[in-house]
């Protein structure tokens, strides 16, 4: 099963850690968060800045 497991609270989510222990033995986990923190932000649009995702 492929697991995509995203949040809007960055890394330092209190909640990742449990969240990534309990789903990697269900499947191929591949998690995908925000360095930093980017609530309320859904409706955002990034026009003049580049997007960079890192491993």
């Amino acid at each position: 099963m492929e697991i995509l497991l995203t949040n809007d609270d960055s890394i330092d989510s209190p909640l990742l850690k449990l969240a990534i222990d309990f789903l990697k033995s269900a499947g191929n986990l591949k998690v995908v968060v925000p360095e930093d923190e980017q609530s309320w932000k859904g409706k955002s649009v990034t026009r003049f800045s580049d997007m960079v995702m890192k491993p």
